[in-house]
């Protein structure tokens, strides 16, 4: 569905603009987080053919806050900023009207979150997602 579009490589400045938008929802909730470009932007490629960015906050060092990164998602994409999930399930999203399956070869599927090891104390550490902005 979305083929082209993955096809489609991004300029720096492209990939600048989509970590301020998600810099600034960010920092709705959580004032001190750091959002980091990180991947091929990172290692000074022209072009991107993909965004990872990594969230961190000095008051969660060890734990990430329950459905933090979900409700993240949720706000982007009520906000039009996503408009198609790859990740499913995730803890805090709310269902809207973005799709939220991927599909290949015809098949309509999910795609799982990777599992979280977490912490000592059996709290989830990190969090991840997948999807089209």
């Amino acid at each position: 569905k979305y083929y082209e579009d993955f096809l489609e490589r991004m300029t720096r400045e492209e990939v600048e603009e989509i970590a301020g938008i998600v810099k600034e929802t960010v920092r709705e909730r959580f004032p001190k987080a750091h959002v980091t470009i990180m991947g091929s932007y990172r290692r000074g490629k022209e072009t991107c053919g993909d965004i990872d960015l990594l969230i961190t906050d000095p008051d969660y060092l060890k734990t990430t806050p329950r459905g933090a990164l979900g409700e993240l998602v949720s706000r982007l994409a009520q906000r039009g900023h996503i408009s198609f999930h790859l990740t499913t399930h995730l803890e805090g999203m709310s269902n809207g009207t973005t799709e939220s399956q991927s599909s290949y070869d015809g098949i309509q599927r999910p795609v799982p979150l990777p599992q979280d090891p977490g912490t000592d104390d059996g709290k989830p550490s990190s969090s991840s997602y997948m999807g089209v902005f």
